[in-house]
């Protein structure tokens, strides 16, 4: 079985310390021809990411009457999906045909930041999924009133916000994202 497992290959010695410059990822070490099956693989497994969300994107788009707040939540979850994805297959299918197989130090903090983004996006999305139907079902009367397009773009926006909202400890002073907390 292959392990996915980082090691610290480069390390610059400075005076009393050392830095970290890139992680090889020993997963990839010697897979031979087997590369190209895993890539085309992966590959297609993005591209039918890719175009089924596309997909039902344009479709949703397209007929008027999928213009519905619960449907627009699902928008914005295909568009989450989608720039997900994107931070991760290309590394990985560039990393499949590298021949040192290195990732810079500055690349994988950018790829944690990329996904823990997505991923706290996901599900403050799923969020408010959960209280679009609970509106639909606690309060089906009033519930074209409190749902509006403009109320799911207002919700949408505020997701957003939510996740780069900067929280910090009043008495540190030191301030960081929140999706550092998770």
């Amino acid at each position: 079985m292959t392990h996915f497992v980082a090691r610290i290959v480069c390390i610059k010695e400075m005076e009393n310390s050392t830095e970290v410059v890139y992680f090889v990822l020993s997963a990839y070490g010697n897979i031979g021809n087997v590369k190209y099956l895993y890539c085309s693989i992966i590959l297609s497994w993005y591209i039918s990411i890719c175009a089924s969300n596309t997909i039902l994107i344009v479709v949703i788009y397209m007929d008027r009457r999928l213009h519905e707040p619960m449907y627009l939540l699902l928008c914005h979850l295909f568009m989450n999906e989608i720039s997900a994805s994107t931070s991760l297959y290309p590394l990985l299918l560039t990393q499949m045909f590298s021949d040192t197989h290195e990732v810079t130090l500055s690349w994988c903090f950018m790829q944690m930041c990329c996904f823990y983004i997505f991923s706290c996006v996901e599900l403050c999305s799923l969020t408010a999924m959960a209280y679009d139907r609970y509106v639909c079902i606690c309060y089906p009367l009033q519930y074209n009133v409190v749902m509006s397009t403009e109320r799911v773009g207002k919700i949408i926006l505020l997701v957003w916000c939510h996740v780069w909202t900067l929280e910090g400890d009043s008495d540190s002073g030191s301030e960081l994202p929140i999706f550092l907390y998770f």
